[in-house]
């Protein structure tokens, strides 16, 4: 249930139980779209407005793990489009099993995870590579 939906008894009245669950889907609502343009902000500003950008860092400290900057593009390409999908696919779902997945399933985890993503863009852009390994790894712990 989300809070454009009407109250399922007759009563009109809705629930305390109820406003929670809504109150969850919509918290979801607004912080994963937020994040998600928060960080592909951060990383256009990162790669293109900022000179060294990641890239130009990238190439400057070759490792054997170094990505092909084409490949890394069409990553996340791809990545940030099935991002959208799913910040469509929170607004427009209108089951409740659909809603219950993406509040449980999905949470604010995926958010928490953009904001640390562009967090990691800022510092490795500044060559911070120690905070920009932290944030990877609180990344990785998070998801």
């Amino acid at each position: 249930m989300s809070s454009y939906d009407p109250p399922a008894d007759a009563t009109g009245i809705i629930t305390e139980g109820e406003m929670r669950r809504s109150m969850q889907l919509v918290r979801l609502q607004i912080a994963t779209p937020l994040s998600l343009l928060m960080t592909i902000g951060a990383n256009l500003v990162c790669a293109l407005a900022i000179k060294p950008g990641l890239a130009d860092i990238n190439k400057q400290y070759p490792t054997l793990l170094s990505p092909n900057p084409i490949m890394i593009g069409i990553f996340w390409i791809l990545l940030y489009s099935l991002q959208i999908g799913l910040c469509l696919i929170l607004v427009m779902a209108r089951k409740d099993e659909t809603k219950a997945t993406l509040v449980h399933g999905v949470g604010l985890r995926f958010a928490i995870a953009n904001w640390l993503q562009a967090g990691w863009a800022v510092a490795w852009t500044l060559k911070f590579f120690k905070v920009s390994e932290i944030l990877i790894l609180l990344n990785v712990l998070n998801l």
